[in-house]
């Protein structure tokens, strides 16, 4: 069963691994609502976010995305 609880998504996290430690910073959240996704994508570039909601490609917010409750997180390596 999914959980509808509400998800804090910091933007940057510090992973203590073996057999190295890691940063990584938050690269994109895809949603999943009423068999349909989305995907809100950081541009690396500009530091923007950029929803991807099937035709329409609009600049958007983190914070508006979390309140959608996110489905999948995705963090990438930084410092490498």
């Amino acid at each position: 069963q999914r959980l509808n609880n509400p998800v804090d998504i910091p933007e940057t996290i510090f992973l203590p691994a073996h057999p190295v430690s890691a940063n990584y910073e938050l690269h994109s959240v895809i949603n999943h609502t009423g068999g349909h996704y989305n995907v809100l994508i950081r541009d690396f570039q500009s530091g923007k976010w950029v929803l991807f909601d099937d035709s329409r490609v609009t600049f958007s917010s983190l914070q508006s995305i979390c309140k959608r409750q996110p489905y999948i997180i995705i963090y990438k390596q930084i410092g490498v």
